[in-house]
């Protein structure tokens, strides 16, 4: 045989083995193992690839495995933060696993969504969704049971997929503040976990009852609770994030401020062996409230400003927004009111921001409601086709039929939902501009209301220094007086004509004296109303504390009052401190802001 014949040949096989390959692949493309495989595979590819291949692989699999491949891509859809689509697949798998009963499945897909809603702060809606998931797998049959584990090649009991579900719904109860059926779950789910002998199991319920003490008030029962789990094995420097965080919390209800500083200190340094940013922040806005309590103003308006720059990197306003109200309310105790107010039109901006997101974000999930249910409702229908095709191809072209008349009472039923819904979305269009028609009223009334009472006080912060003045005039004249009576008494004899002198003398300064107490008189009127009503709510204050509160009232420095009453700045600080404790006011309430009420 030649070279050239040789060549031919082997060339011949190589062209064949190829096309073997190409046939192989091209099958092997049409099968629902390829795609399941690509899916494993697609870690770095864009989004829509990957949606694509979940539409290709739900294509070649019957209807369970359909449901099973919908929840897979919602999954991986909510991890790339993407609402509103998230949702849409949701609600198309549940119904499709509703329609061809699939009890296991379904109750598994409302877990996620109640998940779903925990995640984008929909409380309610989590605890309603999970209670209903809970009551499903509950009333699922062994079979029905049975059917998932052979989809999914798994063999988990009833109580595993209810252990989780009865710890969420605790977590759930006590956001709702049902504390009652909170501790009921939660004491569940650690006997489940003492029984399977779950230790991580039994330290997030321990973790979770110590956390609903903390809510219901109990701090010390709480802290009782958390330093006995730390004598425990705690493995995970995350539980010990959550125990550190929670003994702070409760010292600081307590008010035990430098304990609380203690154990938020060491929850920072375990968090930076997480590197989690989001809790980083809480621990920030917890320690800058520790440090506001202490008065320490400047070290809390630091960790807020870090908190800050954190949150905004995350794009998370909701909490940026409380992170804002903190920086105003510290900036107007350290008496900076440019800075106040500084922050205050940022909390503004971010709640204008906030709203318009909403706003958006509402009208753009009824729009992808409808879109998305109509794609679904027709992909389904072209997989239904596809499996019965496969079954009974004589029935082929009574199903295309069918699906076409299914789609045009469809695209009907859509017109008519969408005339409907645009006249909705124009009736909520004008309910808004009502409403912030009615809100830009009521705010110029609040700054009108407000400008009358700063004059006001203006006013009678002017009318109260006159009257001290004149007390202040009154005492120099009667020291007049004392000094002319001494000069006369160095002399040995007094005639009469001295004691007229000195009668004629008293008599004038008793009328100037009559005069000035006339203006005080008027300036006790003035606060008459004041001190009547605060006095009918508070009989245990003296009059010198009333005295301070009127000086209070307009506005008037600890460093004034004290020239005024003749005091140190000190005196002043402990009767302030005195007067707190009567009106019980707490540490984070204004004086100033409390004694305005009362007029």
């Amino acid at each position: 045989m030649s070279t050239s014949t040789f060549q031919k040949l082997a060339l011949l096989v190589a062209l064949s083995f190829l096309n073997l390959l190409r046939v192989g692949a091209q099958q092997n493309k049409d099968s629902l193992a390829y795609y399941k495989l690509q899916l494993k595979q697609a870690n770095e590819i864009p989004v829509d690839s990957v949606i694509a291949l979940y539409t290709k692989a739900k294509q070649f699999a019957d209807i369970p495995e359909v449901v099973v491949l919908a929840r897979n891509e919602a999954d991986y859809l909510t991890n790339q933060g993407l609402k509103d689509i998230t949702y849409q697949k949701y609600e198309r798998a549940i119904a499709l696993a509703q329609d061809n009963e699939l009890k296991v499945l379904e109750g598994l897909l409302y877990v996620d969504l109640s998940n779903y809603y925990y995640n984008f702060n929909k409380i309610k809606l989590a605890y309603k969704t999970i209670l209903k998931a809970k009551i499903i797998l509950e009333n699922a049959t062994p079979n029905e049971i049975a059917l998932y584990n052979g989809i999914n090649n798994s063999h988990i009991t009833r109580e595993e997929m209810l252990d989780p579900i009865i710890f969420n719904i605790g977590v759930m109860a006590l956001d709702n503040k049902e504390y009652d059926k909170a501790e009921l779950h939660y004491n569940e789910s650690l006997s489940f976990s003492i029984k399977q002998n779950n230790k991580q199991g039994i330290v997030d319920a321990k973790i979770n009852l110590a956390n609903l003490l903390l809510e219901k008030g109990e701090f010390k029962k709480s802290n009782q609770a958390l330093f006995k789990l730390l004598n425990d094995s705690i493995e995970l420097n995350s539980d010990l994030v959550l125990v550190y965080y929670n003994i702070s919390a409760n010292y600081l209800e307590l008010k035990e401020y430098q304990r609380a500083l203690q154990y938020i200190d060491k929850t920072i340094s375990t968090n930076d062996l997480l590197e989690n940013d989001l809790m980083l922040v809480h621990l920030f806005f917890l320690k800058a409230n520790i440090f506001k309590n202490l008065e320490k103003y400047k070290e809390a308006k630091q960790l807020l400003i870090k908190a800050k720059k954190i949150l905004i990197f995350n794009d998370d306003l909701p909490f940026l927004l409380e992170v804002y109200k903190e920086l105003a309310e510290i900036e107007v105790l350290n008496k900076n009111p440019k800075e106040s107010n500084f922050y205050y039109k940022a909390l503004l901006a971010i709640q204008d921001t906030i709203k318009k997101r909403e706003g958006i974000g509402s009208y753009e999930e009824i729009l992808l409601e409808n879109k998305l249910y109509n794609q679904e409702q027709l992909n389904t229908n072209q997989q239904k086709s596809i499996v019965l095709a496969k079954k009974r191809g004589n029935l082929y072209l009574r199903l295309i039929i069918i699906g076409v008349v299914i789609f045009l009472i469809l695209g009907l039923l859509f017109y008519l939902y969408r005339e409907n819904n645009q006249k909705h979305t124009r009736l909520l269009q004008q309910k808004a501009k009502i409403k912030e028609i009615e809100f830009e009223n009521k705010r110029e009334l609040e700054i009108y209301e407000t400008r009358i009472i700063q004059d006001d006080l203006k006013a009678k912060k002017r009318e109260l220094l006159l009257a001290l003045l004149f007390t202040k005039k009154r005492k120099e004249k009667l020291k007049q007086i004392r000094k002319k009576i001494d000069n006369l008494s160095e002399n040995s004899v007094i005639t009469r004509e001295h004691l007229e002198s000195i009668k004629k003398y008293i008599t004038e300064k008793s009328d100037e004296l009559d005069a000035e107490e006339n203006v005080k008189q008027q300036i006790v009127n003035t606060h008459k109303d004041f001190f009547s009503s605060l006095l009918k709510k508070y009989p245990k204050l003296s009059s010198t504390e009333l005295k301070i509160l009127a000086y209070v009232r307009v506005d008037m420095k600890t460093k004034e009052i004290a020239d005024i009453q003749n005091v140190s700045i000190d005196a002043v600080r402990k009767m302030r401190y005195r007067i707190r404790k009567k009106l019980e006011l707490n540490p984070k309430q204004s004086l100033e802001k409390f004694i305005l009420q009362y007029h």
